[in-house]
């Protein structure tokens, strides 16, 4: 484990009575890590791919995220999995919004049907509730 310092000590604090606070980007490394050794990669040879990875991100993206003291880059870390989080929370709930428009859409429509069905011929046209109206539907009486 000892190569693994550099990558993982950036994003190890000790926390209250000494334990040991890892953030997301440490279990993202050692998950890629796991997943190297299961390729065939030796840990070494696993340590080096991950550094040659995270060397690429840095020149694509400028940063990576994390750097910086360890607790500037814990923060930065759970930031960005909030942003990540958030997201996906938006996309859930506009799908949601979504859903109840359809079903609204699809409630209003069998009013329709309903009012149509139960609105007879006749001088007192009997008005029937939802419930009634699908019982009728349902039962024929």
């Amino acid at each position: 484990m000892s190569e693994l310092g550099p990558l993982v000590e950036p994003h190890v604090v000790r926390g209250r009575q000494n334990a040991i606070l890892i953030s997301d980007a440490a279990l993202a490394i050692f998950d890629r890590l796991l997943q190297l050794e299961k390729e065939g990669y030796s840990i070494p040879a696993a340590v080096e791919h991950i550094n040659k990875e995270r060397l690429n991100q840095q020149n694509s993206n400028g940063h990576i995220m994390g750097n910086g003291s360890t607790t500037e880059g814990i923060q930065l870390d759970i930031l960005a999995h909030q942003n990540v989080t958030i997201q996906h929370l938006q996309k859930e709930i506009d799908w949601l919004r979504k859903m109840i428009e359809t079903k609204d859409q699809q409630l209003s429509d069998k009013d329709q049907e309903i009012r149509a069905l139960t609105s007879g011929p006749g001088p007192e046209p009997t008005r029937f509730n939802r419930w009634q109206a699908f019982r009728i539907a349902l039962l024929g009486r």
